[in-house]
C-alpha cells in the first residue's frame, strides 16, 4: 500500500507502508532518500514510493479528514499552502527530528590529554551531543579519532523539538521592602511596573522599555523572580452558570462571567455525548481559565508549556471520552470527528491574529472548523470586535450580556502637556480607591519631536511614530521593530525633544505626585482576564493617530476593555472628550452600526477583503487592476525601491485570480498579503 504522506515544510512524497490498517491523519517515522523525517498521511496513491513507514508511533490518528477539510479551505482564504499551513498549527513537539548524538563510552580511561579530557567532560555535562556540532567545536579529525578508539559512541534516535515554555515574572517580596533595598531610579520604576501583577510574561517587560541587564540584577538580589505555571489547577474552581441558551452566539461580559458560562456550555455539550473546542486568542487567558477549573471539570488544556507525553495523552483522549478542549491556536486540530460548540475567547484582541501561521484568523478558522464539525459557532469576549458584530448580525446571531454591574465612568479633559489632571489627583486624594490600574496606551517613556523638521520622528520603515525608552536607551518602533542607532531625528539627524508621555514616564509621575502604594499598578493595556476596583486610563488617545482604517475601533475597544476590568469606576483623561467612541461606551450597539456604514461605503472589511502586494515590478498595478479588481492603490517605496499595492476584492473568485497572478509574478512579487492589519 502505498501512502501519501506530508512534511513540515510542506512537501508530499509517496511512500511505501507495510501495514493496511493506516488511515488518513495516522503521523508516522519515514525514510525519504538519506532523511528520515517524521509526517502525516493524507492519502493513498498508485505512483511509484520515493521512501518508505519506518515506525507508526501511535495507535489512533493524530488528525482527522474534518481539520484537514478545514486547512485546505483556510489556506485558499489566505493564499497559502495547505500542506505548510497544517504544519504551522500542529505542536511542534509532535514532529521528532531523527538525530546522532555523540555520548562518552563506557570505556575506563587511565590517562588523557588535556583536549580529550576536555571533549568528554563537555559531552557528559550535556547528556550527549549532536556530531554536526561537536565536530564544528572540536574539528572532525579530532572527533573521528575519539570515536575510533571508542573513547566516544554515536547513538541515532528521534528527539522532539523543546517545549516552548513562556518565561515570565513576578515581585519576591512585598513592593515596599523591594524598594527599600533599591537606589536606582530605574530599577525602582521596574519594581514599581511588576507591583499587583501576580506575573508578567518577556514581551510585557520589552514594551515597558525594561533592560535585561537590570531584571537580572533584580532576580540575582532576590526582589524578582522567575514564575512557573503550575500544571495542576491551583484554585477550588468556579461554579458554571446553572443554565445556558443554546440560540446565543456572543456572549460579553467579565472574564470569570464568561468562562462561568463556556463551562455551562461544555457540560450540556457533554450530557449529550458531544465535545467542545475553547480557542483562546491569548495564552495568558487560557492559564487563568486553567487556575478556575475544578478537579471534577472534565477538561484538558493544551499549550506549548505542557510536556510532550502529557500533551500527546491528551491530544488523543479526546477518542476515549466527551471533553471540554481548552487551548490557543495549536489545539485547533485536536482530533475531533464533531463537536457540540467551537468557541473563540477574546476575538477582538490582537492575538486573534495567529503569527505562527503568517497571520491567518483564528476567528475565520474558528469558523471554517464548526461547519466541518457540525458544532455551534460561539464568540465570547469582552466586547465584540466589528467584524465579530458584523458576523453576528448576518448569521442572525443572538447576544448576551453577562455583566451584573457596569463601572461609574468619569471623562476628564486633559490638556496635551499634562499627565495627571487636577481632577484626577483629587480624586485619588479622597481616600483609598481599592485595587488601581494605570493605563497608559503608549510603551517607553515619549515620543521624540524633531524642531528642525517640526514633527514627531516617525519610523522610516513603516511610517509609525518612533518610541523613546529611557530605561532602556533606546530609540525603536514599536510596530515594525526598527531600531535607530542614536537619538538623533532619522530624517535630518537634527537634535530631538521631549514630547508626549508613555507607561515609563507616567509610573515616574504618578509616583512623585501620588505615591508609591501597594495598591497600584501600571500597564499599556488593559487585560481582560484581571480585575481591579478602579482603573484610571490616563491617555489613549495616541490609538487614533495611528494610519489604519481600524484606528477608531481599537480606540473603543482598548476603552470597552477598560470597563470589563473595572468593577467599581472608570476614569478617562482624553484632550478630546467628546469623540463619538468614549460617548459610545453608553450606546456600544449604535457605534458598531455607524463604523459598518462607514467601512461598507469605503469598501473596507468586513464587506471587502485587503490584499497587500510589495512587487518590484513597475506595471504590476496595471496589470491587476485588468485582471482581479480595478479598486486598488499603489505607492512606490523609493528607499526601498519597491511597489506596493493595495487591493480590495470582494469574492473568492477574485482570490482564484489572484493566486494565478501570483504564480505567473512569482519572481516579480516579494510578499502577499491577505488582511494586512492597515
Amino acid at each position: 500500500m502505498n501512502l501519501r504522506v506530508v512534511f513540515p515544510g510542506g512537501r508530499i512524497y509517496t511512500l511505501r507502508g507495510d501495514r493496511t490498517d493506516l488511515s488518513i491523519g495516522f503521523r508516522v517515522h519515514c525514510s525519504v532518500g538519506k532523511r528520515k523525517l517524521t509526517g502525516i498521511v493524507v492519502g493513498f496513491s498508485d505512483q511509484n514510493p520515493e521512501g518508505e513507514v519506518l515506525e507508526v508511533p501511535d495507535s489512533r490518528p493524530l488528525i482527522l479528514e474534518p481539520q484537514i477539510e478545514a486547512i485546505k479551505e483556510l489556506s485558499f482564504d489566505y493564499l497559502r499552502t495547505w500542506s505548510s499551513l497544517i504544519f504551522n498549527l500542529l505542536p511542534a513537539g509532535f514532529f521528532p527530528r531523527w538525530v546522532e548524538r555523540v555520548y562518552v563510552s563506557g570505556k575506563i580511561l587511565r590517562f588523557t590529554d588535556p583536549l580529550t579530557a576536555e571533549i568528554l567532560s563537555y559531552v557528559k555535562k550535556r547528556g550527549g551531543v549532536p556530531i554536526d556540532l561537536l565536530k564544528k567545536r572540536y574539528t572532525a579529525r579530532t572527533i573521528h579519532l575519539l570515536l575510533k578508539k571508542g573513547f566516544l559512541e554515536v547513538r541515532e534516535g528521534w528527539k522532539s523539538y523543546p517545549e516552548a515554555k513562556e518565561k515570565r515574572f513576578r515581585l519576591a517580596i512585598p513592593l515596599k521592602k523591594a524598594l527599600e533595598r533599591v537606589r536606582s531610579h530605574k530599577k525602582r520604576r521596574i519594581l514599581v511596573l511588576l507591583s499587583g501583577k501576580k506575573s508578567v510574561s518577556v514581551d510585557d517587560l520589552q514594551g515597558w522599555g525594561i533592560r535585561p541587564s537590570d531584571l537580572k540584577d533584580l532576580i540575582k538580589r532576590g526582589l524578582v523572580e522567575e514564575y512557573e505555571e503550575r500544571e495542576e489547577q491551583l484554585s477550588e474552581g468556579i461554579q458554571p452558570l446553572r443554565e445556558v441558551d443554546e440560540d446565543v452566539s456572543f456572549i460579553e461580559g467579565r472574564f470569570e462571567d464568561c468562562i462561568r458560562y463556556i463551562l455551562a456550555l461544555a457540560r450540556t455539550g457533554r450530557s449529550r455525548n458531544q465535545n467542545t473546542l475553547v480557542l483562546f486568542a491569548l495564552t495568558s487567558q487560557l492559564l487563568r481559565a486553567q487556575e478556575m477549573l475544578s478537579h471534577s471539570e472534565d477538561a484538558i488544556v493544551i499549550h506549548s508549556g505542557s510536556g510532550y507525553s502529557k500533551l500527546l495523552h491528551d491530544w488523543l483522549s479526546v477518542y476515549d471520552r466527551p471533553l471540554t478542549v481548552m487551548g490557543t491556536y495549536s489545539s485547533c486540530l485536536v482530533p475531533l470527528d464533531s463537536a457540540f460548540a467551537v468557541v473563540v475567547v477574546d476575538e477582538s484582541s490582537k492575538g486573534v491574529r495567529i503569527r505562527q501561521a503568517g497571520d491567518v484568523d483564528l476567528r475565520r478558522l474558528a469558523y471554517i472548523l464548526s461547519r466541518k464539525l457540525s458544532a455551534k459557532f460561539v464568540i465570547v469576549g469582552p466586547a465584540p470586535s466589528v467584524s465579530g458584530f458584523y458576523l453576528l448580525l448576518s448569521k442572525g446571531g443572538k447576544e448576551k450580556n453577562l455583566t451584573s454591574g457596569e463601572p461609574r465612568v468619569r471623562v476628564t479633559e486633559r490638556l496635551p502637556s499634562e499627565i495627571l489632571t487636577q481632577e484626577l489627583v483629587e480624586f485619588f486624594a479622597e481616600g483609598d480607591k481599592g485595587k488601581t490600574l494605570f493605563l497608559v496606551s503608549r510603551e517607553g517613556y515619549s515620543y521624540l519631536f524633531c524642531p528642525r523638521c517640526q514633527t514627531i520622528c516617525l519610523c522610516p520603515e513603516c511610517g509609525s511614530y518612533m518610541t523613546y525608552s529611557k530605561q532602556r536607551e533606546r530609540f525603536y518602533c514599536s510596530s515594525c521593530g526598527y531600531r535607530h542607532g542614536d537619538l538623533s531625528c532619522p530624517d535630518c539627524e537634527g537634535e530631538l525633544e521631549d514630547t508626549g508621555f508613555g507607561i515609563e514616564k507616567a509610573a515616574e509621575v504618578v509616583e512623585r505626585v501620588l505615591g508609591i502604594r501597594e495598591e497600584f499598578s501600571f500597564d499599556t493595556h488593559p487585560r481582560w482576564e484581571s480585575e481591579y476596583d478602579t482603573v484610571a486610563v490616563l491617555s489613549a488617545d495616541s490609538i487614533l493617530s495611528v494610519p489604519s482604517y481600524r484606528s477608531s475601533e481599537e480606540f473603543f475597544l482598548y476603552l470597552m476593555r477598560a470597563k470589563r476590568v473595572a468593577r467599581r469606576q472608570l476614569l478617562i483623561q482624553t484632550v478630546f472628550p467628546n469623540l463619538r467612541e468614549i460617548q459610545a461606551l453608553k450606546d456600544p450597539e449604535a457605534y458598531y452600526m455607524d463604523e459598518l456604514s462607514k467601512r461598507k461605503k469605503e469598501r473596507l472589511p468586513p464587506f471587502w477583503r485587503l490584499v497587500k502586494i510589495t512587487t518590484t515590478k513597475d506595471d504590476l498595478s496595471a496589470y491587476l487592476s485588468k485582471v482581479v479588481t480595478p479598486h486598488l492603490q499603489s505607492y512606490r517605496n523609493l528607499r526601498k525601491g519597491t511597489t506596493e499595492i493595495l487591493l480590495r476584492i470582494q469574492d473568492r473568485a477574485s482570490l482564484k485570480r489572484l493566486e494565478e497572478v501570483r504564480r505567473r509574478f512569482s519572481r516579480d512579487i516579494i510578499e502577499l498579503r491577505v488582511d494586512p492589519q492597515v
